[in-house]
C-alpha cells in the first residue's frame, strides 16, 4: 500500500472541529483528515486514498507488518504529516464499537486494516483490540483523549526513532516530523512514548 495524501479544504471552506454532542465518541468527519506537510495534491485526491508522495511510503516490512520508508532524503524538522483522528474518543464515551460502526465503510475498513495486539486481545479482531493497539493520545496533558490515526498508526516504534509525533492544538491534528536526517530507503520511526 502506498499513501500518500495532500488534501487542504478548498477555497471558501473550513475544517470543522468535531463536536461531542454524543458523548464525545464517534467517527470524525474525514473531509481533512491529512495533511502532508511537504508536495502536493491533485483537486480530486480525498484523505486516505492512497496515491504517490514523494516523501514517505507505507509498506511491508519484514517482521513487522507494516512500516513508513521514506522515499528520499529528508531533512531534520520537516513536518511529514499532520492527520485528525479518524475516529476519537474522550473519557467516560460510551462503546467503541459503536465508534467504528458509525464509521463509513471504507473508514471501518481502513481501520479494520491495522494490527491488533494478539496477547493483549486474543481471538478475532474487534474494534476494541485494535483502539487499544493502535490508538495514540489527542492532547497534551489531557489523560483518556485517544483516537485513531490510520496512517500514523502506520509508524513503527524505536527506542532512538527518527521522527517525533505531538498533538498539535492549533490544527487539532497529531503531526509527525523528522527528528534528524532521514535518507532514502530508511524506515522512518517514532517512539510510542512521546519522548
Amino acid at each position: 500500500m502506498v499513501v500518500s495524501m495532500i488534501y487542504r479544504a478548498p477555497p471558501g471552506m473550513t475544517a470543522g472541529r468535531r463536536t461531542n454532542v454524543d458523548g464525545g465518541i464517534g467517527p470524525v468527519p474525514s473531509s481533512t483528515n491529512v495533511d502532508f506537510g511537504i508536495g502536493s495534491v491533485p483537486p480530486s485526491a480525498t484523505p486516505h486514498n492512497a496515491q504517490q508522495h514523494d516523501a514517505i511510503q507505507v509498506i511491508p516490512i519484514e517482521g513487522k507488518g507494516f512500516g513508513v520508508v521514506a522515499q528520499r532524503d529528508i531533512e531534520a524538522s520537516t513536518r511529514l504529516l499532520a492527520e485528525r483522528a479518524l475516529v476519537a474518543i474522550a473519557p467516560g464515551s460510551r462503546s467503541i464499537d459503536a465508534a467504528f460502526m458509525a464509521l463509513a465503510p471504507p473508514d471501518r475498513a481502513r481501520v479494520f486494516a491495522l494490527s491488533q495486539n494478539a496477547s493483549r486481545w486474543p481471538g478475532p479482531k474487534s474494534a476494541e483490540g485494535i483502539f487499544g493497539t493502535n490508538s495514540i493520545p489527542m492532547h497534551a496533558f489531557a489523560d483518556g483523549f485517544r483516537g485513531i490515526f490510520p496512517t500514523i498508526a502506520r509508524f513503527n516504534h524505536s527506542c532512538e526513532p527518527n521522527a517525533l509525533y505531538r498533538w498539535n492544538a492549533r490544527l487539532q491534528k497529531l503531526t509527525v516530523a523528522a527528528c534528524r536526517r532521514i535518507v532514502r530507503g530508511e524506515e522512518i520511526c517514532v517512539c510510542y512514548g512521546f519522548p
